[in-house]
């Protein structure tokens, strides 16, 4: 109560100076969506009015830019070409984040190939300035676009940004000559995130993934536990690891061999011997081994 009473009136003369400002920061927010209900309804960006005066203002008008971009009927070209100027224009600003108005473009079926370029490099410069990404979700969308051509493909394998890379290891897009340069490069990365994602991947080499076993994070050794096309010796030797997460990895690989099964059966817990009695290679051997310890799958 004694902080009520001397804090009350010091609020009240505050309000009352700032509510000039208030006002004219709710007209301005008003103009602001009045201006872009106005060019996506009629696909026409005012002429009369300039667009950067109501662009990044704020995060509801992202949010509303954003859903009248995935909504129906579609923006027209001007109004796409526009957000996209205007996102180049604000990139480097502090107080905008162009990446939302960027992700929902990114998903829209109509744009033109110069179109998804012009988004591809705005989402590079954007990386680069937050250098705190190991994937793009932008080029994720792009890459699945109708417009997409080979060429645009081919360009981005050029590309020292290894987060514009990775989409490519999982795009159809990307042939499989692209694809094995890429995991080649991708596989002594500095980000452990990156070769993660070279240790997941089915077209990673038996030399690549042995190497990767020894990685010095235990996130990327997990990925090549995991992976059907880990060497039967590296798996084998997964198996007599003392992390829990390593042997589970090993017991749902449907390639993992019959020699890292009996590992697993003899100094596995209860709960990858009964992976292990689900498994296809499982030999009778294995899970009558099993059975007799009372510790098949119930």
């Amino acid at each position: 109560m004694p902080f009520a009473l001397i804090d009350l009136p010091f609020e009240i003369a505050a309000d009352t100076v700032a509510l000039p400002y208030d006002g004219y920061v709710a007209c301005q927010n008003k103009r602001a969506r009045a201006f872009w209900e106005q060019a996506f309804d009629s696909g026409v960006i005012p002429p009369s009015k300039s667009a950067a005066a109501y662009f990044g203002k704020g995060w509801w008008l992202d949010e509303f830019i954003c859903k009248r971009i995935s909504g129906t009927p579609p923006p027209s070209k001007e109004v796409i070409d526009c957000l996209i100027d205007l996102s180049f224009k604000h990139i480097r600003s502090s107080d905008y984040d162009p990446y939302p108005v960027a992700f929902n473009l990114a998903r829209h079926q109509s744009l033109s190939a110069e179109q998804i370029a012009r988004l591809y490099w705005l989402e590079a410069d954007s990386l680069q300035k937050a250098a705190m990404f190991d994937r793009s979700p932008v080029l994720d969308a792009l890459l699945n676009l109708p417009a997409v051509t080979d060429a645009f493909v081919s360009e981005i394998g050029l590309s020292t940004n290894e987060a514009a890379l990775l989409p490519l290891l999982q795009s159809e897009r990307a042939p499989l000559s692209l694809k094995a340069n890429l995991l080649s490069r991708l596989a002594d990365s500095p980000s452990w995130r990156v070769r993660a994602a070279v240790a997941k991947n089915t077209g990673a080499t038996p030399e690549q993934l042995v190497r990767l076993a020894s990685d010095c994070r235990e996130d990327v050794r997990l990925c090549v536990a995991a992976n059907p096309n880990a060497p039967a010796d590296v798996l084998e030797k997964m198996a007599l690891s003392g992390y829990s997460r390593f042997r589970l990895a090993v017991a749902k690989n449907k390639n993992a061999s019959a020699g890292a099964l009996w590992v697993l059966a003899q100094r596995g817990d209860r709960l990858d011997r009964r992976e292990v009695m689900r498994h296809p290679n499982a030999t009778p051997e294995i899970k009558a081994y099993i059975q007799e310890r009372g510790e098949g799958e119930r």
